[in-house]
């Protein structure tokens, strides 16, 4: 990049909701033992939820294809806008918030209820039980079967692993842990549990 003659250096700015728009530098860190340094930022937070209706707790269970958090949520507030007793206008936003999609300003808080007798897998699309029998058989698995064949894999060899029980694909949550994803659109998280498993989860 050229710099052109006779032309100050100009300091990185940004302008902020200060009155006036007052303009500030930016300004940046530097890396320990490194000739690179990094952005100093700070995160301003949020005025309020990206997401105006119930936090309910939800019931992950085994499906086949997984069911996404959308689905869950939009599940469980439409029947609480069609049973619960709220006034007729939080029924309407309510409903309205889970139309389309939820959208997060960052991404989604999850976590595992502690009395959770086994784990919830979360991950995209192919999250859940993808090795279906012979007979398609909607709740079974097959497993990949064998072991490392090789401490150094050659070109043509193939690492492939015994994943002991069933285990669905995904990353899972175990009884009492909690996970923040950055993914913020509860449409393309994908959940799944072999066993009714309870989760908590929450919009930021």
């Amino acid at each position: 990049m050229a710099k052109d003659e006779n032309v100050p250096p100009v300091v990185p700015h940004v302008h902020t909701d200060q009155t006036g728009g007052a303009v500030l530098p930016i300004r940046g860190v530097s890396n320990p033992d490194s000739p690179t340094a990094r952005l100093e930022t700070t995160d301003t937070g949020r005025n309020e939820f990206s997401y105006e209706g119930p936090f309910a707790p939800l019931q992950i269970v085994q499906s086949t294809p997984s069911v996404s958090l959308y689905g869950y949520v939009k599940a469980a507030v439409r029947e609480l806008a069609n049973n619960g007793a709220y006034a007729a206008a939080e029924k309407a936003v309510m409903l309205d918030e889970v139309e389309t999609d939820i959208v997060a300003h960052r991404g989604f808080l999850l976590k595992a209820a502690f009395t959770n007798t086994a784990a919830i897998f979360i991950g995209n699309r192919f999250t859940g039980a993808n090795f279906p029998a012979d007979d398609l058989t909607a709740s079974a698995e097959k497993r990949p079967k064998g072991a490392i064949e090789a401490t150094n894999l050659a070109r043509t060899e193939v690492a492939t692993f015994d994943f002991g029980a069933n285990t669905p694909m995904g990353f899972a949550l175990d009884p009492g842990e909690s996970l923040f994803i950055e993914i913020n659109r509860a449409s393309n998280i994908y959940l799944y549990a072999s066993t009714a498993q309870k989760m908590y989860w929450m919009a930021v």
